[in-house]
């Protein structure tokens, strides 16, 4: 039932987003409708949530203003578009299908691959869905949620002005995973993942719609979607290439198995989105610096790691068209910039990574050097010199773009937005993959304007770009697990688990669920920091170095029962865990009244052991074993409870 409330759920959302889309900007392709329509929707959602966190207002205001705005726009967009006469799909169904059927293949492949990333999954996104998760899943469930630290539970305490504030991807997310009472982990993970990949894929297609209309190119309507097989290229599983020491990406494995995260659609759309209107502005001045405007406040909604790219392409934008009109203030705006950086001072260690002691990778330099990166690069220089008069225009805006990142003093204002390292090693990202992305729209347009003849039968095109995305999708896989049989034993892992996350977490927090409606107390729990996951998987490389994956347990567990504490997540280190842990393994009465006597002083009330070893000490002092033991080909698991 959740399977089927998720597919419903994508299908009513990316129609009614396209509905508004096109109400709003009918003479466009169904891609760019689609964009517009995504921004018109999330610009007044994610301000209302925004508004509502700063505030602390009543989260269920939030909730019924969401519905009611979604309806609203629907009913709205359907009106105008009967009143006015549009075409919904142009050319008809069948010719909307067979323009743009690839956009959707793609972002189904890529959310497929989620399912052999249950290693990465299992251990939480190296622990941050213990924050993102559980912020989705608690809001309808806690009087104050703004005022809660969503990793414990525990109080905190809430400021009107706060970067978190500014970020209202996982509010929204709060309503719909409510309204369809469905599992946050499936939601998101699964979900808002392919919605996420379906916007990079449409976006790509945009940008190349652009780029090929200002370079004067002629290329089919058709063949255009084709484009978004470069998402794959995109969404290659860059840990790998990191360990070989290819390529790193900074939090490459965001884009593979974490896509929900609004920090993976800044990487991903940011500079494409951001780029369409600076390329725009010549044909409505008024028009294009709105449409920035409102782009860049979505993005930021999503993630304020968004401010550096922001920040490069608003001072592209303007250099680019001082240059286009050959204005000679372009020398005195060029001059203020250079002071201008040169007063903000230098910061390169931004771009460091220390990965061993003496040992450092420069995320900008280094990839730049990266045999594969230079062979974008020779693709770039190449095409756009014997076809510069035709890419004139947007060869000088990714120069400019280029220059902002590469040379120093200009660099320096990416280093000092980024404020924080890990922000300007992402911005770095997002500007490497803009280089593989121009460059294979280089590429590609030199194979459908100049080598058409090998396409010219529909379906060997059709045929021919499905088979090289799932080529591209198993390599990709492929340099995850090493082999087939490994892919193979992923994909029983996800069967026996397939709400995307460890059944036995779920069936543990239903008990704690239960518990909790029981006593009607507040449960405070002690539970495992891991779980070990050896059972499932041998030992792989990860983070450059070989591990055997544990699942993470304690931040797991508020993602589906929002209304527990785990104070392990608050202090790992502190001395009742210390003891909590040293029963757990060792239920002996030695190690049980050394962690009796520090838990009578705090406020849990709930601990969770792997046997019934110390089933006799809890009792005497107080504790009731519930009636159901959750068992796993991992664990079984016993809750003790007052």
């Amino acid at each position: 039932m959740n399977y089927c409330k998720a597919i419903l759920f994508i299908i009513g959302y990316l129609t009614i987003i396209y509905i508004i889309g096109t109400a709003i900007g009918a003479k466009y392709s169904a891609p760019r409708r689609f964009i517009y329509g995504y921004l018109l929707n999330t610009f007044i959602v994610s301000a209302a949530g925004i508004f509502t966190q700063m505030f602390a207002i009543n989260w269920y205001i939030y909730y019924y203003f969401v519905l009611i705005v979604d309806l609203l726009m629907l009913i709205a967009s359907i009106y105008k578009i009967r009143r006015d006469g549009i075409i919904l799909f142009d050319g008809g169904f069948r010719s909307f299908v067979s323009n743009y059927w690839f956009l959707i293949l793609v972002a189904l492949i890529a959310t497929s691959l989620v399912a052999i990333y249950n290693f990465e999954l299992w251990d939480n996104n190296t622990t941050d869905d213990a924050y993102y998760l559980a912020r989705m899943a608690y809001y309808p469930y806690i009087k104050n949620p703004y005022s809660i630290d969503p990793t414990t539970g525990f109080p905190s305490v809430h400021k009107i002005i706060d970067l978190r504030n500014f970020t209202s991807f996982e509010i929204e997310a709060s309503v719909y995973i409510y309204f369809l009472k469905i599992y946050s982990t499936l939601f998101a993970r699964g979900v808002m993942s392919f919605i996420n990949y379906f916007i990079f894929s449409v976006s790509i297609y945009a940008f190349v719609e652009k780029v090929i209309e200002v370079s004067g190119l002629e290329v089919r309507r058709q063949n255009i979607q084709y484009y978004s097989i470069i998402m794959l290229l995109l969404c290659f599983e860059t840990a790998q290439l990191a360990i070989h020491g290819i390529i790193d990406i900074r939090d490459g494995w965001m884009i593979n198995h974490a896509m929900y995260f609004g920090a993976s659609l800044i990487r991903s759309v940011g500079f494409i989105w951001l780029l369409i209107p600076v390329l725009e502005f010549e044909e409505d001045k008024k028009k294009s610096i709105l449409l920035f405007v409102i782009m860049a406040f979505v993005l930021l909604a999503k993630s304020t790691v968004v401010i550096p790219i922001i920040a490069v392409v608003g001072i592209v934008g303007l250099a680019y068209h001082l240059i286009l009109m050959k204005d000679k203030r372009i020398l005195i705006y060029v001059v203020l910039l250079i002071l201008f950086s040169f007063l903000l001072g230098n910061n390169w260690q931004n771009s460091l990574t220390n990965y061993t002691d003496g040992v450092y990778y420069n995320h900008l330099y280094d990839n730049l050097k990266s045999p594969i990166i230079i062979i974008f690069e020779v693709c770039i220089l190449f095409i756009a010199f014997i076809r510069r008069k035709k890419y004139l225009k947007t060869n000088i805006l990714f120069a400019l773009i280029c220059i902002m990142f590469i040379i120093p003093p200009l660099n320096n204002i990416i280093e000092k937005t980024s404020v924080y390292a890990f922000v300007d090693k992402r911005a770095v990202s997002a500007f490497t993959m803009l280089i593989v992305l121009y460059a294979c729209i280089l590429v590609l347009n030199e194979v459908f304007i100049y080598i058409t003849s090998i396409f010219k039968n529909v379906l060997v095109r059709n045929i021919g770009f499905t088979l090289l995305s799932i080529i591209i999708a198993l390599s990709s896989a492929l340099t995850v697990d090493k082999s087939l049989n490994n892919i193979k034993q992923d994909l029983i892992v996800f069967k026996n688990n397939r709400y995307l996350a460890p059944s036995f977490i779920i069936d543990l927090a239903d008990d704690l669920n239960d518990i909790s409606k029981q006593t009607q107390k507040q449960l405070t729990i002690l539970t495992p920091q891991f779980v070990s996951a050896q059972q499932d998987y041998h030992q792989r490389w990860y983070n450059r170095k070989k591990e055997i994956p544990n699942i993470a347990l304690a931040g797991s567990i508020r993602q589906f029962a929002p209304t527990v504490r785990v104070p392990f997540a608050r202090n790992g280190d502190d001395t009742l865990f210390e003891k909590y842990s040293a029963f757990l393994f060792y239920p002996n009465k030695k190690n049980f009244n050394t962690f009796i006597h520090v838990q009578r002083k705090s406020e849990v009330n709930c601990i969770v052991m792997w046997n019934k070893k110390g089933d006799r000490l809890l009792k005497d002092s107080g504790f009731k074993r519930y009636k159901n033991k959750v068992s796993s080909q991992y664990c079984i698991l016993y809750i003790y409870y007052k």
